[in-house]
């Protein structure tokens, strides 16, 4: 009895160690698939901030799903092949955010927080937006960045897909 139990135990462990090892290896270069992104430099006001630039498909899809940490002075911007109503999730997301939506001149249109986790949409109240940008919490707060202000440096690239 004994040795059949330890023979179904040994049976299982032996068909899920492949799943687990292949999830595993998914989330490491999961992982460090982010760090492939373009980077870019922005100004707003006298503040600079190091941002990953988002301007593919997948790129935008993913953001900053599964990460575990986020520089003081880093984001992610996101740039958008038109204006629109832009809108965003938190799914997969535990970083607490915060987002300005961003029109195609650099102007902060609306500043808006994110919750982790949540997948109700956070939409914009603008069709102008261009660019998203996505920082720690409070960020925008603390750093006296309000709606109307000008951003710089922001790229205009092109859409690939």
């Amino acid at each position: 009895m004994r040795l059949r139990l330890l023979f179904i135990v040994l049976l299982l462990l032996s068909t899920q160690l492949p799943h687990v090892l292949e999830a595993s290896s998914f989330s490491d270069s999961f992982s460090s698939a982010h760090t492939s992104l373009p980077e870019t430099q922005l100004t707003i006001g006298d503040k600079r901030l190091k941002v990953e630039v988002a301007a593919t498909y997948e790129a935008m899809a993913r953001g900053l799903m599964f990460r575990n940490f986020l520089a003081s002075d880093a984001g992610m911007l996101f740039v958008f092949p038109t204006e629109h109503q832009a809108s965003f999730w938190m799914k997969n997301t535990s970083l607490p955010l915060s987002i300005a939506y961003i029109d195609l001149q650099g102007k902060i249109l609306e500043i808006h927080a994110l919750i982790p986790f949540e997948e109700k949409p956070v939409v914009a109240k603008s069709s102008k937006v261009f660019y998203a940008l996505e920082v720690n919490r409070d960020w925008f707060n603390l750093n006296n960045i309000k709606p109307g202000m000008q951003v710089k440096g922001l790229p205009t690239l092109k859409l690939s897909q």
